[in-house]
């Protein structure tokens, strides 16, 4: 019973650590994104022009005209 519970402990500690490794690299990961994001707002935030209408004044546009 003694070794089941030594054991049950170490797989308990090593989860822990695990869960702890991952939680801080989840975080900084969303630290990242988020400066990331606010470096390039403009980027997120810029108005894109309708791609429908490139599309129709194509050449290419196999739509009849």
């Amino acid at each position: 019973m003694l070794k089941w519970l030594q054991q049950y402990n170490t797989h308990n500690k090593e989860i822990k650590e695990i869960d702890t490794e991952f939680r801080k690299m989840h975080q900084e990961e969303q630290e990242s994104a988020k400066k990331f994001y606010e470096t390039h707002k403009e980027f997120y935030t810029k108005k894109t022009e309708d791609p429908t209408a490139t599309h129709e004044t194509s050449p290419f546009c196999l739509k009849p005209k």
